[in-house]
């Protein structure tokens, strides 16, 4: 599916007049709505950039850092399952992207103990160590890119991205693979 970047806002006045077609709007809403979706491309842009400099996706390294212990800087082993489910995304996206690693040498299946059905997915040296070259440089371009708020504005817009995360899984519930 192709995804539209959001160029220009549409005026307010514009959207307000909308609103007296559609009764159901809010041009409140539709305006915070359509500001959230252009931050929204604007960053996925900005980072994209960080990670096409070294010809990784997005997708492979939300999925590496998965693997990693945070507590420990070690490597965790996760089943496709469970990177699924805490990437959001189906068990077959996440057996691209494992496959895409593994070619490429920056992780590892190894069968599961317990259950000849579940491979298990780890980082290599290689994955770890592209990593540690690759994140503290995405998470710089992140600083910079959010040091236009204060901490206080960064607590408080947190707290609004949840609010609005968990009414939307209200509203519209995840499907269930």
């Amino acid at each position: 599916m192709q995804h539209l970047l959001i160029k220009e806002i549409p005026k307010y006045d514009h959207i307000v007049a909308c609103s007296s077609r559609y009764p159901d709007m809010n041009p409140d809403a539709i305006a915070a709505f359509m500001y959230i979706l252009r931050a929204g491309d604007e960053v996925f842009r900005a980072v994209s950039r960080t990670f096409r400099e070294r010809n990784i996706s997005q997708g492979r390294i939300m999925l590496m850092v998965h693997l990693l212990d945070k507590e420990n800087d070690s490597a965790l082993e996760m089943s496709h399952a469970e990177l699924a489910d805490q990437l959001c995304v189906t068990r077959a996206t996440v057996s691209g992207l494992v496959d895409g690693l593994v070619k490429d040498g920056l992780a590892r299946r190894r069968p599961s103990s317990t259950d000849r059905r579940v491979s298990k997915v780890s980082l290599t040296e290689d994955g770890f160590s592209l990593l540690e070259e690759v994140l503290p440089k995405h998470y710089q371009l992140i600083n910079r890119l959010m040091d236009v708020f204060d901490p206080k504005e960064l607590r408080t817009m947190g707290k609004l991205m949840n609010k609005l995360v968990d009414h939307i899984a209200e509203v519209d519930p995840p499907e269930t693979p």
